[in-house]
């Protein structure tokens, strides 16, 4: 990540209104609020994907000396934190499923070619030839899923987890604003 951090900007009547109400945790461990957690996302993904990120929350000074406003970098931290970690867990039981699949998409394909050998062997019906090709056809059937999950269901959940990474890792900028008159 070189150069100035990109910016990603909020404005807020209060500090609450970035976090879910319905936590009950400590202020410091509450999820943040999803429509929050939406539009940053969604503007750190329209950013570059190389450069460093800045939130920079508009806040009005009344809201300078709260206990909130002290512990807000480690709690947006903390939260982008905790998605990076499930993401990966995500990614690691994707990767799971796919040897599994592949495995069980190996045996039942094999166990297929063997079927079709035995057919192939024992007559020569032109009736049976009609299922020996639809053996081989569910057999590679079989296969999709695996191929699907190390072709094309991995990637996803791998750059969700770094774009969690990089908003763990984005400063947290506060600029306090008088009230409007």
């Amino acid at each position: 990540m070189t150069g100035a951090p990109e910016r990603i900007e909020l404005r807020l009547h209060t500090v609450r209104q970035l976090f879910q109400s319905l936590d009950p945790a400590p202020f410091h461990d509450k999820d943040l609020d999803p429509d929050a957690v939406a539009y940053i996302v969604g503007r750190a993904r329209d950013l570059s994907h190389d450069a460093a990120l800045e939130l920079a929350i508009e806040l009005p000074s009344a809201e300078a000396q709260s206990e909130e406003v002290r512990g807000l970098e480690t709690a947006i931290h903390g939260y982008f934190e905790w998605r990076e970690e499930m993401a990966w867990r995500d990614l690691r039981l994707r990767l799971e499923e796919g040897r599994q699949a592949l495995f069980m998409g190996m045996m039942f394909l094999a166990a297929c070619t063997l079927a079709r050998e035995i057919i192939a062997a024992a007559t020569d019906s032109p009736w049976l030839a009609w299922i020996e090709e639809g053996l081989t056809i569910v057999g590679w059937i079989a296969m999709w899923h695996p191929v699907d999950i190390f072709l094309y269901r991995w990637w996803p959940i791998r750059r969700e987890a770094l774009l969690n990474r990089r908003l763990a890792r984005m400063s947290v900028a506060l600029r306090f604003v008088p009230p409007r008159a």
